[in-house]
């Protein structure tokens, strides 16, 4: 007993030094796990439609047959869409599944009358049991949104069809959304270096219920924000360079992440064109280089004025035309023609895809705006010849603009408005309801976009605190205690106000819903493990019972969180719900949480 309690300590102590020395990995697994939890467990459930999925899936449906279609968004987000249901192929003939879309159909319930009597099954077993019955998915390439009456002669123009599965259509955002955390961890290890306190922050991320919702379901934003975190990993490594002067990074080095910024910029843009602030990341970046060009020329012309009095000013300058000819033109360069790729690449595949018109489609006969050039181009099979593209370009962004022209305003007196303002967003006004459904009236099942309320109240709180510590060091004058976290703190707090202030313009024009707020909650969850880095990131460090207090009191909020995302989380896997653990549930009123039968 004595020797197998031995071996035991002695394969753990190894165990243990093993992790210390590959924490980093260590942690990217635990995270993996618990991401893949959250954010991948049945994320095929329900089997049926979210929100605006019936826009998505026909998007998608249109690409994998060479549909020409136009959209109110960039096409990256409904390209990788269609790619997921390429992959799974879950609607195939039966004979034509692979094992994903066996794998995907033996796990997705199905309740079947036979004989008078209510049979759960599964969606594979009732295909089996029917095996000549196809999955018609003919009717999406006809309409821009599944279950719409365009014509308004009592008949939808489509419908999901029996047996049909979410699987592949929803499979790309999911894997985004698992990604979000991983990329989350990564961009605060990039600001702390503190492993530990950046696993921590990470769960911000992991367990917010409102980011699973949307990351689960055949929608753009989880893709959106993936690519968001990837821009902002490459400028906070650019920005590290810069604050740690004392590491030269080689030329190349610094080439690359500008590449990496530039992609990642141009496929956020070509996702939503709500990602245009990142624009602002190289423009910071740049402008950094050039004042530290221009102060540095300028130390040196008074250094060397001391010992040369015939030293003219004009031959400094001329030393800071050298350096942006040097340094800053290429840099501005690959970033720019970065962007316009990514941007234009995706557009290019949109537009090649799109091989026939359907006469049979809702939208103007399927010509959406396409000018007689256009149609040409699709008639004469030469939508992959490089030199239409500018042509189907221009037509595809003016139906951008005009689609967003008609989308109607907020209107805050329609009692069944789901949109809301941005200034009310932190404090999470104002839910939706996605969908509902119920099999006695006494429990419903409820698809709710609602966050989780500490994580949600941990944001508004790094917000508040972030701005207050940069007024305090601005106009009173307190010291800065940690120069590279403070300097992080400013420019998410800016990242935050720009995002939040492009919002408010944007309302004026259409209307807006909660999440759209989620890029900026992102942001928010961002400051609380800076603010903490900044008060006690020397302390953390070290080994001492302060520290160790610190960290005990950061993973019992981090338990707490995880109890609240057990407590909404009938909200985000679609559970079944009494109307007293819905209302338990409504904290406030400004949430504006409805009953299904109120």
């Amino acid at each position: 007993m004595q020797s197998l309690i031995s071996t035991f300590l002695g394969w753990a102590t190894r165990a243990s030094l093993l992790i210390s020395k590959n924490i980093l990995w260590a942690y990217i697994i635990c995270i993996s796990l618990f991401s893949g939890l959250t954010y991948l467990s049945n994320y095929h459930l329900p089997n049926s439609s979210i929100w605006d999925e019936t826009y998505h899936i026909t998007s998608g449906e249109k690409y994998l047959t060479g549909t020409m279609l136009m959209e109110a968004h960039p096409p990256l987000g409904k390209l990788l869409i269609a790619l997921g249901e390429k992959i799974v192929n879950p609607n195939a003939p039966l004979k034509d599944l692979n094992i994903l879309g066996k794998i995907c159909l033996a796990t997705t319930p199905l309740v079947q009358t036979i004989d008078g009597k209510k049979v759960i099954t599964t969606t594979l077993k009732a295909r089996q049991s029917n095996p000549t019955k196809l999955v018609d998915k003919s009717s999406f390439t006809t309409t821009d949104s599944i279950g719409i009456d365009n014509n308004n002669d009592g008949i939808k123009d489509s419908d999901y069809p029996e047996y049909f599965s979410y699987c592949g259509f929803r499979l790309i955002p999911a894997l985004f959304g698992f990604g979000i955390p991983l990329i989350f961890f990564w961009l605060l290890w990039l600001m702390t270096r503190n492993p530990h306190l950046s696993a921590i922050g990470s769960s911000l991320v992991i367990f917010d219920n409102a980011l699973l919702v949307q990351s689960r379901a055949a929608m753009l934003d989880s893709i959106q924000i993936f690519l968001v975190l990837g821009a902002c990993c490459f400028f906070v490594s650019l920005i590290s360079d810069f604050l740690d002067s004392q590491l030269i990074q080689p030329q190349w080095k610094t080439l690359l992440k500008y590449l990496g910024l530039g992609l990642t910029i141009g496929l956020a843009l070509v996702t939503k064109h709500s990602s245009a602030f990142l624009l602002l990341l190289p423009i910071i970046t740049i402008g950094w280089e050039l004042v530290n060009i221009a102060t540095t020329q300028i130390q040196s012309y008074w250094i060397w004025k001391n010992q040369n009095p015939t030293k003219k000013f004009y031959e400094n300058w001329l030393d800071i035309v050298d350096d942006l000819i040097i340094n800053i033109i290429p840099k501005l360069s690959i970033v720019l023609l970065a962007i316009l790729f990514a941007y234009c690449s995706i557009f290019y595949i949109h537009t090649g895809l799109g091989t026939t018109i359907n006469s049979k489609a809702s939208n103007n006969q399927g010509l959406y705006k396409a000018k007689d050039q256009y149609q040409d181009i699709i008639k004469s099979s030469e939508t992959w010849n490089p030199v239409n593209f500018p042509i189907m370009f221009e037509d595809n962004w003016n139906y951008m603009e005009q689609y967003h022209k008609g989308v109607p305003k907020l209107d805050p007196t329609n009692k069944n408005e789901n949109g809301s303002y941005p200034s009310n967003w932190p404090v999470m006004n104002k839910t939706i309801s996605f969908k509902w459904e119920t099999a006695n009236y006494s429990e419903y099942q409820i698809m709710y976009l609602i966050g989780n309320p500490l994580i949600w109240l941990t944001g508004l709180a790094g917000i508040i605190l972030s701005i207050s510590l940069i007024i305090s060091v601005i106009f009173f004058g307190n010291r800065i205690k940690n120069l590279r976290s403070f300097v992080f703190i400013i420019i998410f707090v800016f990242l935050w106000l720009v995002y939040m202030a492009t919002m408010l313009y944007v309302i004026e024009i259409r209307v807006m819903y909660l999440y759209h707020y989620l890029i900026a909650l992102v942001f928010s969850l961002v400051l609380p493990t800076l603010l903490i880095e900044y008060l006690y990131g020397h302390e953390l460090r070290k080994d001492t019972f302060k520290s160790n207090l610190i960290y005990l009191s950061l993973v019992s909020w981090m338990v707490a969180v995880f109890v609240s995302y057990l407590v909404y989380a009938p909200f985000t896997y679609y559970l079944p719900l009494s109307h007293d653990g819905f209302k338990a549930r409504q904290l406030f009123g400004f949430w504006q949480m409805k009953w299904p039968k109120d």
